[in-house]
């Protein structure tokens, strides 16, 4: 009995020991010297306050949202930290001191303003990272295609920034990354087929973007998904079959807010949201003129809900008859400007009337002359005076044509 004691007793003294043991490494403070100088060097660039970041205490140790393991940094999380009144003054995407962090697995700065472009550098050298979390930052420019040279990543957020472009084709090589989300930025051009290699991707996220085009078929091989949100973009297209039938592990997929047509396949009939589309039988779709506008405006056709008569593309036919009309109205102006200018020139040129003192017209042999003059001369539309100018260009007209009549 006492040797059961005795065991038990020294099991119990070794796990604390060794619990004792391990808490002391988890908190162990910061070895590398090269490491301290980046931490401080990043305090300093993004503004960071002392309150926060005490420069004299070990980061590892004190500094709020610096996690450690063995003495090296392992994570930065500075969400919703404020800066000091002058880091606040010009607010910069400077986070060049992270590039000495060579063990860091995870940076998160979400609403932490960091205005300004993700730099190239940070996929090509942080190669370790498994976690970027960069929500709200207020980040613009494009996502540089390096990024996807990140294999270790699992979790890339960047939604709710000013990114714009196109989604780099490079971000399907990430072949652990089971969260992404691109949401609520102007990222524009087409869902890069390319994505479809991400088959450890549980959420993907692109809505309330720019993104066209139709839904890529390459994006049933994502078949651990679970929610996919592609709504409020300007996708178009066909639903078909095999996308829906192919992503099994499928609970929730927002596709409203586009401008998909077409009849629905019966696997998303359950699983989508897809109010505001185009689609057949389908409630709460936009209207025939919205989804003919926005197909015409691409030189498509739209298959009018299902009607028959397709509706074509009139933006062609229209852009015809008013390029037609504009012609035909220059030449009637030319024609018109012609006649004026040659009116002009024949009342310049003819002088006096040929009247006689008795209001007679002095004769004119030729019988068609004659009768020209006859003509203006009693007809009521004209004036005295017009009647005078009229029979001034008639003979002028006549007198010049003569020579080649004769």
């Amino acid at each position: 009995m006492d040797h059961l004691r005795s065991t038990a007793v020294l099991v119990l003294l070794l796990a604390l020991l060794f619990q004792s043991a391990l808490s002391q490494q988890e908190t162990q403070p910061l070895r590398s010297h090269v490491e301290r100088l980046a931490l401080i060097w990043l305090r300093s660039s993004l503004g960071l306050r002392s309150k926060d970041w005490p420069i004299k205490a070990d980061p590892c140790l004190i500094w709020r949202g610096i996690d450690c393991r063995d003495g090296v940094v392992t994570g930065i999380n500075i969400s919703g930290f404020k800066r000091t009144r002058l880091g606040s003054q010009n607010p910069q995407f400077a986070v060049d001191a992270l590039a000495s962090l060579t063990h860091l697995e995870s940076f998160n700065a979400s609403f932490f303003a960091l205005p300004g472009q993700i730099p190239d550098w940070l996929g090509h050298k942080m190669h370790n990272l498994h976690v970027l979390d960069l929500h709200s930052c207020s980040i613009v420019g494009a996502i540089p295609s390096s990024l996807g040279e990140l294999l270790s990543l699992s979790v890339i957020d960047l939604s709710h920034n000013l990114l714009s472009g196109s989604i780099p084709p490079s971000i399907g090589n990430l072949a652990n990354l089971q969260r992404l989300n691109f949401s609520g930025n102007k990222l524009s051009s087409s869902i890069p087929v390319q994505m479809g290699s991400l088959a450890s991707l549980v959420e993907l996220d692109l809505g309330s973007n720019h993104l066209g085009r139709i839904l890529p078929s390459g994006l049933n091989g994502m078949r651990s998904l679970r929610k996919m949100v592609l709504g409020n973009n300007e996708l178009m297209g066909a639903l078909t079959d095999g996308f829906f039938s192919a992503l099994t592990q499928l609970e929730f997929v927002d596709l409203s807010q586009n401008y998909f047509e077409g009849k629905v396949p019966y696997y998303g009939q359950s699983r989508a949201s897809l109010g505001a589309n185009c689609l057949q039988r389908v409630s709460k779709q936009r209207t025939l003129a919205e989804c003919a506008s926005f197909y015409a405006s691409r030189g498509l056709p739209f298959d009018n809900f299902g009607n028959p008569g397709a509706t074509d593309p009139p933006r062609r036919t229209r852009k015809r008859t008013i390029i037609l009309a504009a012609v035909l109205a220059a030449v009637a102006l030319l024609i018109l400007l012609s006649l004026v200018l040659l009116l002009l020139l024949c009342t310049c040129r003819c002088g006096s009337s040929p009247q006689l003192e008795d209001g007679r017209v002095d004769h004119i042999p030729d019988p068609i002359y004659g009768h020209l003059v006859e003509y203006f001369l009693t007809s009521r539309v004209w004036d005295e005076h017009l009647r005078a100018r009229s029979f001034c260009c008639c003979s002028c007209l006549y007198r010049q044509a003569w020579p080649f009549m004769g």
